[in-house]
Protein backbone atom coordinates (compact mmCIF):
# COMPACT_ATOMS: atom_id res chain seq x y z
CA UNK A 1 0.00 0.00 0.00
CA UNK A 2 1.86 3.09 -1.24
CA UNK A 3 -0.98 5.38 -0.19
CA UNK A 4 -0.14 7.14 3.08
CA UNK A 5 3.62 6.71 2.84
CA UNK A 6 5.68 9.11 4.93
CA UNK A 7 9.32 9.94 5.56
CA UNK A 8 8.70 10.06 9.29
CA UNK A 9 10.07 7.24 11.40
CA UNK A 10 7.49 5.05 13.18
CA UNK A 11 8.49 6.46 16.58
CA UNK A 12 7.68 9.96 15.30
CA UNK A 13 4.04 9.16 14.41
CA UNK A 14 1.04 9.25 16.70
CA UNK A 15 -0.55 5.87 15.98
CA UNK A 16 -3.27 6.13 18.59
CA UNK A 17 -6.71 5.20 17.30
CA UNK A 18 -9.48 7.78 17.54
CA UNK A 19 -12.23 7.27 20.07
CA UNK A 20 -14.99 5.03 18.79
CA UNK A 21 -18.55 6.30 18.85
CA UNK A 22 -21.22 3.68 18.30
CA UNK A 23 -23.34 4.43 15.20
CA UNK A 24 -26.63 6.19 15.82
CA UNK A 25 -28.35 3.99 13.23
CA UNK A 26 -28.78 0.30 13.96
CA UNK A 27 -26.35 -1.66 11.77
CA UNK A 28 -27.41 -5.21 12.54
CA UNK A 29 -30.75 -6.92 13.05
CA UNK A 30 -29.42 -10.46 13.33
CA UNK A 31 -27.66 -12.58 15.91
CA UNK A 32 -25.40 -14.33 13.42
CA UNK A 33 -22.17 -15.92 14.58
CA UNK A 34 -19.17 -13.62 14.43
CA UNK A 35 -16.89 -14.15 11.41
CA UNK A 36 -13.37 -12.72 11.43
CA UNK A 37 -11.05 -12.89 8.44
CA UNK A 38 -7.39 -11.91 8.19
CA UNK A 39 -5.13 -11.86 5.17
CA UNK A 40 -2.74 -9.99 2.93
CA UNK A 41 -3.08 -8.27 -0.47
CA UNK A 42 -1.23 -10.99 -2.40
CA UNK A 43 -0.36 -14.67 -2.09
CA UNK A 44 2.78 -14.37 -4.25
CA UNK A 45 5.31 -13.19 -1.63
CA UNK A 46 8.39 -15.36 -2.20
CA UNK A 47 9.57 -14.64 1.34
CA UNK A 48 6.84 -17.01 2.51
CA UNK A 49 8.70 -19.99 1.01
CA UNK A 50 10.20 -21.94 3.89
CA UNK A 51 8.15 -19.85 6.29
CA UNK A 52 4.49 -20.62 5.69
CA UNK A 53 4.94 -22.30 2.31
CA UNK A 54 6.97 -25.54 2.25
CA UNK A 55 10.43 -25.29 0.74
CA UNK A 56 10.27 -25.95 -2.98
CA UNK A 57 6.74 -24.55 -3.34
CA UNK A 58 6.12 -23.44 -6.93
CA UNK A 59 4.24 -20.19 -7.74
CA UNK A 60 1.20 -22.11 -8.98
CA UNK A 61 0.97 -23.71 -5.50
CA UNK A 62 1.18 -20.45 -3.54
CA UNK A 63 -2.57 -19.88 -3.26
CA UNK A 64 -3.17 -23.42 -2.00
CA UNK A 65 -0.70 -22.96 0.85
CA UNK A 66 -1.69 -19.33 1.50
CA UNK A 67 -5.32 -20.37 2.02
CA UNK A 68 -4.25 -22.95 4.61
CA UNK A 69 -2.55 -20.16 6.55
CA UNK A 70 -4.95 -17.23 6.12
CA UNK A 71 -8.71 -17.38 5.66
CA UNK A 72 -9.01 -14.38 3.35
CA UNK A 73 -7.19 -12.22 0.82
CA UNK A 74 -7.51 -8.62 -0.24
CA UNK A 75 -7.42 -9.50 -3.91
CA UNK A 76 -5.23 -6.69 -5.23
CA UNK A 77 -4.66 -8.43 -8.59
CA UNK A 78 -8.16 -7.51 -9.80
CA UNK A 79 -7.27 -3.81 -9.54
CA UNK A 80 -5.14 -4.21 -12.65
CA UNK A 81 -7.11 -6.77 -14.63
CA UNK A 82 -10.50 -8.46 -14.55
CA UNK A 83 -9.92 -12.16 -13.83
CA UNK A 84 -11.35 -14.56 -16.38
CA UNK A 85 -14.09 -16.96 -15.39
CA UNK A 86 -11.58 -19.82 -15.65
CA UNK A 87 -9.19 -18.03 -13.26
CA UNK A 88 -11.92 -17.39 -10.70
CA UNK A 89 -13.02 -21.02 -10.78
CA UNK A 90 -9.42 -22.23 -10.49
CA UNK A 91 -8.73 -19.95 -7.52
CA UNK A 92 -11.98 -20.99 -5.86
CA UNK A 93 -11.22 -24.68 -6.19
CA UNK A 94 -7.76 -24.32 -4.61
CA UNK A 95 -9.13 -22.90 -1.37
CA UNK A 96 -11.05 -24.29 1.64
CA UNK A 97 -14.81 -23.78 1.95
CA UNK A 98 -14.44 -21.05 4.58
CA UNK A 99 -11.94 -18.96 2.60
CA UNK A 100 -12.98 -15.50 1.36
CA UNK A 101 -11.74 -13.51 -1.66
CA UNK A 102 -12.23 -9.73 -1.43
CA UNK A 103 -11.67 -8.39 -4.96
CA UNK A 104 -10.77 -4.77 -5.54
CA UNK A 105 -12.64 -3.06 -8.36
CA UNK A 106 -10.41 -2.62 -11.45
CA UNK A 107 -8.88 0.84 -11.72
CA UNK A 108 -10.38 1.38 -15.17
CA UNK A 109 -13.75 1.24 -13.42
CA UNK A 110 -12.97 3.05 -10.16
CA UNK A 111 -10.83 5.78 -11.76
CA UNK A 112 -12.85 6.55 -14.89
CA UNK A 113 -14.24 10.03 -15.52
CA UNK A 114 -17.91 9.02 -15.21
CA UNK A 115 -18.03 6.50 -12.38
CA UNK A 116 -21.75 5.82 -12.73
CA UNK A 117 -21.69 5.25 -16.46
CA UNK A 118 -22.88 1.74 -17.28
CA UNK A 119 -20.16 -0.31 -18.91
CA UNK A 120 -19.43 -3.80 -20.16
CA UNK A 121 -16.35 -3.82 -17.90
CA UNK A 122 -18.45 -3.43 -14.76
CA UNK A 123 -20.83 -6.16 -15.87
CA UNK A 124 -17.93 -8.46 -16.72
CA UNK A 125 -16.17 -7.86 -13.41
CA UNK A 126 -19.29 -8.50 -11.32
CA UNK A 127 -20.40 -11.57 -13.28
CA UNK A 128 -16.91 -13.12 -13.15
CA UNK A 129 -16.27 -12.61 -9.44
CA UNK A 130 -19.76 -13.95 -8.74
CA UNK A 131 -18.27 -17.33 -9.67
CA UNK A 132 -16.33 -17.30 -6.40
CA UNK A 133 -19.72 -18.38 -5.02
CA UNK A 134 -19.57 -18.94 -1.23
CA UNK A 135 -15.93 -17.85 -1.20
CA UNK A 136 -16.78 -14.31 -2.33
CA UNK A 137 -16.36 -11.87 0.53
CA UNK A 138 -16.59 -8.08 0.28
CA UNK A 139 -15.67 -6.44 -3.03
CA UNK A 140 -14.36 -2.94 -2.49
CA UNK A 141 -14.17 0.23 -4.52
CA UNK A 142 -11.05 2.31 -3.94
CA UNK A 143 -11.91 5.86 -4.96
CA UNK A 144 -9.08 7.85 -6.59
CA UNK A 145 -7.44 10.64 -4.56
CA UNK A 146 -9.09 13.33 -6.72
CA UNK A 147 -12.64 12.02 -6.09
CA UNK A 148 -13.98 14.67 -3.71
CA UNK A 149 -17.39 15.33 -2.15
CA UNK A 150 -18.20 17.42 -5.22
CA UNK A 151 -18.91 14.08 -6.92
CA UNK A 152 -21.23 12.71 -4.24
CA UNK A 153 -24.20 12.42 -6.60
CA UNK A 154 -22.02 10.49 -9.05
CA UNK A 155 -21.04 8.07 -6.28
CA UNK A 156 -24.67 7.57 -5.25
CA UNK A 157 -25.60 6.73 -8.84
CA UNK A 158 -22.77 4.20 -8.99
CA UNK A 159 -23.92 2.58 -5.75
CA UNK A 160 -27.37 2.22 -7.30
CA UNK A 161 -25.82 0.11 -10.08
CA UNK A 162 -24.52 -2.51 -7.67
CA UNK A 163 -26.43 -5.77 -7.17
CA UNK A 164 -28.05 -6.29 -3.78
CA UNK A 165 -26.99 -9.94 -3.48
CA UNK A 166 -23.27 -9.10 -3.17
CA UNK A 167 -21.31 -7.33 -0.42
CA UNK A 168 -19.47 -4.08 -1.14
CA UNK A 169 -17.30 -1.51 0.62
CA UNK A 170 -15.90 1.87 -0.42
CA UNK A 171 -12.55 3.44 0.46
CA UNK A 172 -12.34 7.25 0.49
CA UNK A 173 -9.07 9.11 0.00
CA UNK A 174 -9.72 12.76 -0.81
CA UNK A 175 -9.09 14.93 2.27
CA UNK A 176 -12.34 16.86 1.88
CA UNK A 177 -14.46 13.83 2.76
CA UNK A 178 -13.03 14.08 6.26
CA UNK A 179 -13.19 17.88 6.43
CA UNK A 180 -16.72 18.34 5.08
CA UNK A 181 -18.80 16.78 7.85
CA UNK A 182 -22.08 17.44 6.06
CA UNK A 183 -21.02 15.58 2.89
CA UNK A 184 -19.40 12.81 4.96
CA UNK A 185 -22.53 12.21 7.01
CA UNK A 186 -24.66 12.34 3.87
CA UNK A 187 -22.69 9.63 2.07
CA UNK A 188 -22.44 7.44 5.17
CA UNK A 189 -26.21 7.64 5.62
CA UNK A 190 -26.73 6.71 1.98
CA UNK A 191 -24.30 3.80 2.25
CA UNK A 192 -26.15 2.60 5.35
CA UNK A 193 -29.43 2.64 3.40
CA UNK A 194 -27.80 0.55 0.65
CA UNK A 195 -25.97 -1.83 3.01
CA UNK A 196 -22.51 -0.69 1.82
CA UNK A 197 -19.53 -0.73 4.22
CA UNK A 198 -16.97 2.06 4.60
CA UNK A 199 -13.35 0.86 4.36
CA UNK A 200 -11.24 1.91 7.35
CA UNK A 201 -7.60 2.56 6.49
CA UNK A 202 -4.81 2.71 9.08
CA UNK A 203 -1.72 4.00 7.31
CA UNK A 204 1.20 6.05 8.76
CA UNK A 205 1.03 9.16 6.55
CA UNK A 206 -2.74 9.76 6.39
CA UNK A 207 -4.30 9.57 9.83
CA UNK A 208 -7.44 11.37 8.63
CA UNK A 209 -8.66 8.31 6.72
CA UNK A 210 -8.83 6.40 10.02
CA UNK A 211 -12.48 7.31 10.54
CA UNK A 212 -13.96 4.31 12.47
CA UNK A 213 -17.43 4.79 10.97
CA UNK A 214 -19.65 1.72 10.66
CA UNK A 215 -22.49 1.73 8.13
CA UNK A 216 -23.53 -1.93 8.23
CA UNK A 217 -22.61 -5.18 9.98
CA UNK A 218 -19.36 -5.52 7.99
CA UNK A 219 -16.04 -3.87 8.83
CA UNK A 220 -13.09 -3.91 6.41
CA UNK A 221 -9.81 -2.62 7.85
CA UNK A 222 -6.65 -2.06 5.80
CA UNK A 223 -3.61 -1.90 8.09
CA UNK A 224 -0.22 -0.67 6.81
CA UNK A 225 2.63 -1.79 9.05
CA UNK A 226 6.32 -0.94 9.31
CA UNK A 227 7.92 -4.36 8.81
CA UNK A 228 7.34 -5.53 12.39
CA UNK A 229 8.59 -2.39 14.10
CA UNK A 230 7.57 -2.38 17.76
CA UNK A 231 4.79 0.08 16.96
CA UNK A 232 3.14 -2.53 14.69
CA UNK A 233 2.45 -4.77 17.68
CA UNK A 234 1.24 -1.84 19.79
CA UNK A 235 -1.16 -0.85 17.01
CA UNK A 236 -2.47 -4.42 16.70
CA UNK A 237 -3.24 -4.44 20.42
CA UNK A 238 -5.25 -1.24 19.96
CA UNK A 239 -7.15 -2.82 17.07
CA UNK A 240 -8.13 -5.79 19.20
CA UNK A 241 -9.72 -3.35 21.65
CA UNK A 242 -11.53 -1.50 18.84
CA UNK A 243 -12.68 -4.79 17.34
CA UNK A 244 -14.37 -5.69 20.61
CA UNK A 245 -16.16 -2.32 20.50
CA UNK A 246 -17.20 -2.97 16.90
CA UNK A 247 -18.61 -6.36 17.88
CA UNK A 248 -20.51 -4.79 20.74
CA UNK A 249 -22.04 -2.33 18.24
CA UNK A 250 -23.30 -5.09 15.93
CA UNK A 251 -20.46 -6.02 13.60
CA UNK A 252 -20.72 -9.69 12.64
CA UNK A 253 -18.27 -9.91 9.73
CA UNK A 254 -14.83 -8.36 9.99
CA UNK A 255 -11.93 -8.33 7.54
CA UNK A 256 -8.48 -7.29 8.73
CA UNK A 257 -5.93 -6.98 5.92
CA UNK A 258 -2.25 -6.56 6.69
CA UNK A 259 0.08 -4.63 4.40
CA UNK A 260 3.86 -4.50 4.80
CA UNK A 261 6.68 -3.39 2.52
CA UNK A 262 7.82 -7.01 2.87
CA UNK A 263 4.53 -8.83 2.33
CA UNK A 264 5.90 -12.00 3.95
CA UNK A 265 5.76 -10.28 7.36
CA UNK A 266 1.98 -10.21 7.70
CA UNK A 267 1.63 -13.57 9.39
CA UNK A 268 3.21 -12.45 12.67
CA UNK A 269 0.73 -9.60 13.10
CA UNK A 270 -2.19 -11.74 12.00
CA UNK A 271 -1.28 -14.30 14.63
CA UNK A 272 -1.05 -11.67 17.36
CA UNK A 273 -4.40 -10.17 16.35
CA UNK A 274 -6.22 -13.52 16.28
CA UNK A 275 -4.70 -14.86 19.50
CA UNK A 276 -5.48 -11.69 21.43
CA UNK A 277 -8.98 -11.47 19.98
CA UNK A 278 -9.68 -15.10 20.85
CA UNK A 279 -8.47 -14.52 24.40
CA UNK A 280 -11.01 -11.71 24.79
CA UNK A 281 -14.03 -13.12 22.96
CA UNK A 282 -15.24 -15.56 25.58
CA UNK A 283 -14.66 -13.00 28.29
CA UNK A 284 -16.72 -10.26 26.62
CA UNK A 285 -19.12 -12.21 24.40
CA UNK A 286 -20.64 -15.64 23.99
CA UNK A 287 -19.17 -16.23 20.53
CA UNK A 288 -17.09 -19.37 19.97
CA UNK A 289 -13.38 -19.10 19.41
CA UNK A 290 -12.63 -17.92 15.88
CA UNK A 291 -10.56 -20.05 13.57
CA UNK A 292 -6.82 -19.51 13.84
CA UNK A 293 -5.00 -21.42 11.12
CA UNK A 294 -1.62 -20.20 12.37
CA UNK A 295 -1.48 -21.77 15.82
CA UNK A 296 0.45 -24.83 14.63
CA UNK A 297 3.17 -22.84 12.87
CA UNK A 298 4.75 -21.01 15.80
Amino acid sequence: MKFGKTDLKPDEIDFSLPAFKAPSQKINNSTDTLKVYTGQPVWSAKGNIGKIYPKGTRPNQFLYHYSRQFNSIELNATYYKIPTQAQVISWREQTPEDFKFCPKFPQFISHRKKLSEKSDSLDEFLSNIYLFENRLGVSFLQLPPHFSPEHISELKKFIDLLPEDMSFAIEFRHEDWFRNKSAWNEILTYMHSKNIAAVITDTPGRRDVLHLNLTNAIALIRFKGNNLHATDYQRIDQWVDRTLSFIDSGIRELYFFLHQEDESLGVELSQRYLKSLNANLNHHFRFPKILDRQSSLF
